[in-house]
């Protein structure tokens, strides 16, 4: 907010979601333990760095090697909120299926055909969209238009429960 006032830029500052990819998914848990303007976040797949409660409604996406037994920040990460939260791991992605790599290998038809760090088996058009759906309905459900979707579903049979809390947003 301080940022945007200084700017001029012309961003709504009163309320408004934190959400990152790997080091910025930390971030976004960083900012909204301190933000009190943010509505909620999520982390595509970002080691914790501080694992302090941020109280309010965070999604945490991850590939399928943000397990509790591989990823030591998770776990204990999500054992400290008392807000709402969610944990899950989309089967098939890893890392770099939550940027836009998986997109270009796919539209230049080089899946299987190349060295593609931290891509795994899953089609990018398909990440995109379940990315696309879980965000939107978590969107949704933190401003109150619709409940949040349980999962494993047989539209997203591909996502994976890991761990939630019990509590409403």
């Amino acid at each position: 907010p301080a940022y945007v006032k200084w700017t001029n830029a012309p961003f709504n500052t009163t309320h408004y979601f934190a959400i990152g990819h790997s080091l910025g998914g930390a971030a976004a848990a960083g900012a909204l333990a301190i933000e009190p303007s943010l509505l909620g976040g999520i982390n595509f797949d970002g080691l914790f760095i501080d694992l302090s409660d941020v109280k309010k409604s965070f999604l945490m996406l991850a590939g399928a090697e943000h397990t509790p037994t591989v990823d030591p920040s998770w776990a204990p990460f999500s054992a400290n909120q008392s807000g709402w939260y969610q944990w899950l791991n989309v089967t098939g992605s890893s890392h770099q299926n939550f940027a836009d790599l998986g997109d270009w290998v796919d539209l230049q038809g080089l899946r299987n055909k190349t060295i593609t760090p931290s891509l795994d088996t899953i089609w990018a058009p398909r990440m995109d969209y379940i990315v696309k759906t879980l965000v939107e309905r978590f969107f949704g459900f933190v401003l109150g238009e619709n409940e949040w979707s349980e999962v494993p579903s047989p539209t997203f049979p591909e996502v994976e429960y890991m761990n939630g809390s019990t509590t409403s947003r």
